[in-house]
């Protein structure tokens, strides 16, 4: 199991750097109203795939420490996009195993 993990975080740190360099968050300022389907489709697998980083943000505001308040704030953003992202890699690294594993034939010869 190290090695997906591994594999997993590997695929994640350059994939959350692009992301961090190339998208902003949508729901950062929010979508246009004239926003096309595919833009609409790709901010809400943003907020599913993040949703456990966004929900830990409101979490910690709700403690008191209010990261915007900080310059690095967007460093918090990343190392958690970076434990998301990997977690959906190795699940999907996990499910790939699971559905090529080779099947055992019972005695009867179905498989």
């Amino acid at each position: 199991m190290k090695r997906p993990v591994v594999l997993s975080l590997a695929i994640a740190v350059p994939f959350e750097i692009l992301s961090l360099a190339l998208a902003t968050p949508p729901l950062d300022v929010g979508l246009a109203d004239d926003a096309t389907w595919y833009q609409k489709l790709l901010a809400g697998q943003w907020a599913i795939l993040h949703l456990p980083g966004i929900w830990l943000s409101f979490r910690v505001e709700k403690l008191g420490l209010h990261i915007y308040a900080y310059p690095n704030f967007w460093i918090y953003y990343f190392i958690f996009g970076c434990l998301d992202t990997a977690v959906l890699i190795l699940i999907c690294i996990c499910a790939y195993r699971l559905l090529s594993a080779p099947r055992e034939k019972d005695a009867s010869g179905a498989a």
